[in-house]
């Protein structure tokens, strides 16, 4: 009797096992393909459009909310008063004519001048101050930023034009190169938590 029992729960478990493969095939993934160079996110062509600020949109955060994975923004010389939350991947956002004439200040200094909680994201050739609050940052890539690239910044330059750190990471695979990141408070390029792989290299950083 008790060997009855033991074959009819096997045939029972066996069942389960064979219904949770076939709604797992039939469920598509969700998940972002980290191949950067395939030009898709889960088999979906990336955008490619082209903003610019402040001819398209007034502010650099109305153009990353209405910019889809894939875009670029071009920021054109001045100085923008945000702070600006990047929260979709591949996104590119960089100056047209470099750090010296484009600056993004934050409007509140006590939240990151750049947040990045996404993959992919670039960030190139800005002047970025103004993020002074305590554990703040000119560029913060947290911990869901991978393979980021933070390149040609100028975050904090001087006793008036500095952030609490001028870049802090807790995220992995990310390229930090070429910035100037001097007068912070606290640090001019640090990791939140151990990030077991990036690349950091010709950076300027003065405290």
């Amino acid at each position: 009797m008790r060997s009855f029992y033991f074959k009819k729960k096997l045939k029972i478990l066996a069942l389960a096992c064979a219904l949770l493969m076939l709604i797992s095939c039939a469920i598509p993934s969700l998940a972002v393909d980290k191949d950067s160079e395939n030009g898709s996110i889960s088999g979906v062509p990336l955008s490619s459009n082209t903003y610019y600020v402040p001819d398209d949109y007034a502010k650099i955060q109305w153009a990353v909310d209405n910019a889809s994975a894939g875009d670029t923004i071009i920021v054109r010389d001045g100085t923008y008063t945000e702070n600006v939350d990047i929260n979709k991947p591949y996104l590119t956002i960089q100056s047209e004519n470099g750090a010296e004439v484009t600056t993004v200040q934050a409007a509140n200094p006590n939240d990151h001048v750049f947040e990045v909680t996404v993959d992919y994201a670039v960030i190139k050739g800005l002047t970025i101050f103004g993020g002074t609050g305590i554990s703040k940052a000119g560029v913060h890539l947290g911990s869901d930023a991978n393979y980021s690239t933070i390149v040609d910044n100028r975050c904090g330059y001087d006793d008036s034009h500095y952030n609490y750190n001028g870049i802090m990471f807790s995220s992995s695979h990310n390229t930090i190169s070429r910035n100037t990141a001097s007068y912070n408070r606290c640090s001019g390029i640090s990791r939140e938590y151990p990030s077991p792989i990036w690349s950091i290299s010709e950076n300027g950083c003065i405290t």
